[in-house]
């Protein structure tokens, strides 16, 4: 993080009138981080404008209005004689040194920005007479924006953005941007496209859409990829898999879609309970003759929606356990957990976010219990949901990818964990399982 010096109103005004009296003027673009001053901008925040600063240290109206007595059309003369003078177009830095010229705040407010007050004279900036940017202006530009806005910027940072060369410009002097981001000595926070195809293979990509089922527990639609900037962009998955559905289908996820009816999807319920005598769980809609449980959950929301619709009651491994005090339990597994360490008068929160503990971690996934005994912390998952069976159900892998990776995360931290799963409570007691409780 860039940590900037601060300074008092008091301590601004003295070194504004200190470089006043010593030099018999103060150019706004002068003051910066590189010239050993405050940056100007520094100035506008605190006192509202730069000729609001000057004057409180005594200097003339007279002088403040110099560089602003010109129409519209005296500028632009002004202008168009200047670079035919020169031979070339000035950049913003050599034009604050040139006096009697239109200054920039007053091309700013009249012209909206330097490139349009360009183009009305009939030049171009780095075409018409020559007149290019300068590497090192163009380096001192990533600093400052970097100083305003305290991040490191990005390509459509520059997209519109008044007071700044644009991308193109950047992109130009440098080859591609996260050039000119390392020779300003920052590092760049987003991979340029030439980084991204060596890095975006269809591995990789396939990795990326598991590291979000087991963040989020949920597949990805293509709105949350969007809506999430820390995973590859659609553009990358759509290049190597040609569309959405087939990177899905690459990595082994169901399609988040149904093409199937509402009567075929009410039909096909009822007719497992017809066979089975029993309402289906909804590990039990997936890789098999019925459709899939995700055809259920777009549908109605949820899979217990399903069932209240087609006149069924949920089922154990789908219905919520309640406790006298109002906590709620997702399974009879964790129910029983709760109910013994409540009665061993154990202090313990419920489902709390992995973000409150673990460093860098930024998804949306709960841990099922953080224990406090005997001054220690303890994180426990109760696995109720994973079967004992060798063959998982699809939604049951992605529980699975979902439990390894908390495991993951927790062994990375470097605290005290515990993982429960169904085989430990059918075959030890809850005082072998929570051995720390004494």
């Amino acid at each position: 993080m860039l940590i900037s010096k601060k300074y008092t109103k008091e301590e601004l005004l003295e070194i504004l009138k200190n470089h006043y009296e010593k030099n018999g003027k103060a150019i706004q673009s002068y003051f910066c981080n590189k010239n050993g001053l405050p940056h100007y901008q520094t100035y506008i925040k605190e006192f509202g404008s730069w000729n609001n600063a000057k004057r409180l240290i005594g200097i003339k109206e007279e002088n403040l209005l110099t560089r602003y007595r010109f129409s519209k059309d005296e500028a632009i003369n002004k202008f168009k004689a200047l670079v035919l003078e020169l031979g070339y177009v000035p950049n913003l830095v050599d034009l604050d040194k040139m006096k009697g010229l239109p200054s920039r705040p007053f091309i700013d407010r009249v012209f909206n920005n330097y490139n349009n007050f360009v183009e009305m004279c009939g030049f171009k900036l780095n075409t018409g007479y020559g007149g290019k940017y300068k590497d090192e202006f163009l380096i001192d530009e990533i600093k400052r924006f970097v100083e305003e806005f305290n991040k490191i910027p990005t390509p459509v940072d520059f997209d519109n953005l008044e007071g700044y060369p644009s991308r193109k410009t950047f992109t130009n002097h440098f080859g591609n941007f996260n050039n000119i981001i390392r020779v300003a000595g920052f590092e760049p926070s987003y991979m340029s496209y030439e980084e991204n195809i060596e890095k975006y293979t269809k591995d990789f990509l396939i990795s990326e859409l598991h590291r979000f089922v087991d963040e989020f527990g949920n597949i990805p639609t293509i709105e949350n990829i969007k809506d999430n900037d820390e995973y590859p962009s659609v553009y990358w998955f759509e290049k190597e898999f040609s569309n959405w559905c087939e990177s899905l289908k690459s990595a082994g996820l169901p399609l988040n879609i149904s093409q199937h009816s509402d009567e075929f999807l009410e039909q096909e319920f009822h007719r497992f309970f017809k066979n089975n005598g029993r309402i289906p769980r909804y590990e039990e809609f997936n890789r098999s003759e019925y459709p899939s449980f995700w055809c259920y959950q777009n549908r109605f929301g949820s899979w217990n929606k399903a069932v209240v619709a087609y006149g069924y009651e949920p089922n154990d491994a789908n219905r919520k356990f309640i406790l006298e005090d109002g906590e709620i339990c997702a399974s009879s597994y964790e129910f029983d957990t709760s109910n013994w360490l409540k009665s061993k008068n154990v202090n313990y929160d419920r489902n709390i976010k992995y973000q409150s503990f673990i460093d860098n971690y930024k998804g949306k996934m709960d841990c099922d219990y953080v224990i406090d005994h005997n001054n220690e912390i303890w994180y426990v998952e109760v696995a109720g949901f994973l079967s004992e069976g060798n063959k998982l159900s699809e939604v049951e892998k992605i529980y699975y990818f979902k439990l390894k990776y908390k495991e993951k995360l927790l062994e990375r931290q470097g605290v005290n964990y515990l993982i429960i799963h169904v085989r430990h409570l059918k075959n030890k007691t809850f005082e072998e399982i929570f051995h720390f409780i004494k």
